[in-house]
């Protein structure tokens, strides 16, 4: 009977393992010394605070507050004020505004109380655009206000540009005249009213924009990115075929290379010779094409420049924006770009013949001059020399 009691009884302590739980864990082998945290000590003395009142220069009445502060550090202003800053809003006369700030759209009137608003909210213009309420008939917007305060400080400044010059020390170590001055503060006062309405048009536009136009957006932005590294993926690739097939950016030594065009004296007897000379000379024999072993682009089969003129040749067509090899080298492509480059030859050589002969004529011509003198020179001093003789 009694075992079947305590049967009972260890399956009821299995049941509860929050029973066990009171028991705690396992005592610990080693000792450990408890610690304890230091008691705090100073040698200092306790400072004393007093309820000091004091006034609150942001406020314009007398309100009297009290706040605790150190004996030490007993000070008549108050800590806080230094945060109270308080924009400089311009200010103008009846005459200035009569002969400075006259405008159609904006009576002295609205312009002022335009001004209490921006000093009373410290040119937050949003602020000052919902608590606007002067003319319910002429509504203004919040770029309205922003063109009417600018432009009268643009128009003040520019009546005041000695005044804001000599009244404020730093700029004489900023600006080295009143006109420097003047353009600077132009600038922080200039306001675009139609750039301010196309940004808030703008931003509108994209908050307004629906989930399927992000969508559309993200995917145009991604196909973007993705045709750019195509782009780049197929240069890198043009490269390493050229490179593969040795060649190089630049033009080579030409396999054919071309006939140079004759000097100024050949070239003026062949025109003076009859056309039958041509007629009567052997045809040129064909030159067979050389095959080159193994793959090869299009391109390759090009004829290169000669090297003395390659450096020219190669200029004249970045100027034009044509490459060193044509981007797609197709039949038509490389006999037109054979075709342009041996009239570039062509050209650069006649414009060297042309030189050369310009020089030439010059030089003939300064002989001639110097001889004529001299023959003229010659003559005079014979011609003196008879009267002398007949005197």
């Amino acid at each position: 009977m009694n075992t079947s009691v305590n049967d009972q009884t260890d399956r009821r302590l299995e049941s509860r393992p929050d029973l066990y739980s009171l028991i705690g864990g396992t005592p610990p082998i080693a000792f450990v010394k408890p610690t304890y945290q230091t008691k705090w000590a100073t040698k200092k003395k306790a400072e004393s605070w007093t309820h000091k009142p004091f006034l609150n220069p942001a406020r314009t009445d007398t309100l009297v507050l009290h706040h605790w502060v150190k004996q030490s550090e007993q000070d008549d202003d108050y800590h806080f004020a230094k945060f109270n800053r308080v924009i400089d809003i311009v200010d103008y006369t009846d005459e200035d505004y009569e002969q400075y700030l006259t405008d159609n759209d904006w009576t002295k009137d609205e312009t002022d109380y335009l001004f209490r608003l921006c000093r009373l909210y410290d040119l937050r213009f949003p602020v000052i655009a919902d608590r606007y309420d002067y003319n319910a008939s002429t509504p203004r917007s919040m770029e309205d206000m922003k063109e009417r305060y600018y432009s009268v400080n643009i128009k003040l400044i520019k009546a005041r540009a000695h005044s804001y010059y000599n009244n404020n020390s730093s700029n004489h170590s900023t600006f080295a005249s009143p006109a420097e001055a003047r353009q600077s503060l132009i600038q922080q006062y200039t306001f675009d009213k139609a750039q301010e309405v196309e940004r808030k048009k703008a931003l509108i536009g994209l908050y307004q924009r629906t989930k399927e136009q992000i969508q559309e957006e993200e995917i145009l932005f991604l196909e973007t990115k993705r045709m750019e590294h195509n782009r780049e993926h197929l240069t890198t690739q043009r490269d390493q075929l050229y490179s593969t097939l040795h060649l190089e950016q630049a033009q080579q030594v030409p396999s054919t290379p071309l006939t140079p065009l004759a000097s100024s004296s050949s070239a003026s007897s062949i025109s003076t010779s009859s056309p039958s000379v041509e007629e009567m000379l052997p045809p040129p024999p064909e030159k067979k094409e050389k095959l080159i072993p193994g793959p090869y682009v299009r391109s390759q089969k090009l004829p290169a420049v000669k090297t003395t003129l390659q450096t020219s040749v190669l200029q004249f067509l970045a100027d034009v924006g044509i490459g060193a090899r044509p981007v797609m080298p197709t039949e038509d492509v490389c006999y037109k770009y054979d075709h342009l480059q041996n009239s570039v030859v062509a050209l650069l050589e006649l414009k060297k013949v042309a030189e050369k002969l310009d020089i030439n004529t010059k030089t003939t011509i300064k002989g001639r001059k110097h001889s004529l003198s001299v023959s003229s020179a010659s003559a005079n001093r014979s011609a003196n020399e008879r009267r002398r003789k007949l005197a």
